[in-house]
């Protein structure tokens, strides 16, 4: 399944040269269901543990990008990804759904948050407002 996935992205033109394949790991796959009455979304969603980030797997070179995404999983390895970033002068931006246990660390080095409404109003927002935003 993952050279399916490397092609589809090859295809339109992606610089896939710094993807790292993993020999003998499963990808991560996820399934979205979404509500069309009020736009919710449920995420049916599988990873083995061979796919986690280290920290070492987030070279120097993200910053050849125009921006950086973020999520909650692999938070060290994430925060390290978001300091090189911010460093760089690059908009770190974060799916604060999947905001998971450690994750203020990492909140200080995002510019911008994208959630579901229904986060905002029953999420962890205690968090977000403790961070400092720039």
């Amino acid at each position: 399944m993952g050279a399916i996935q490397l092609e589809s992205l090859q295809a339109p033109g992606i610089d896939l040269e710094h993807v790292q394949v993993r020999k003998g790991c499963a990808n991560q796959s996820a399934y979205i269901i979404i509500d069309r009455t009020t736009g919710e979304r449920t995420v049916l969603w599988r990873r083995d543990d061979c796919c986690a980030s280290k920290l070492g797997d987030a070279p120097e070179h993200i910053t050849c990008a125009r921006l950086l995404h973020i999520d909650g999983h692999d938070t060290q390895a994430v925060e390290h990804a978001a300091r090189i970033a911010r460093a760089a002068g690059m908009p770190v931006t974060v799916d604060v759904d999947t905001i998971y246990h450690g994750f203020d660390r990492v909140l200080p080095h995002v510019d911008y948050l994208i959630a579901a409404p229904s986060f905002l109003c029953n999420g962890p927002t205690r968090a977000i407002r403790s961070a400092r935003w720039r």
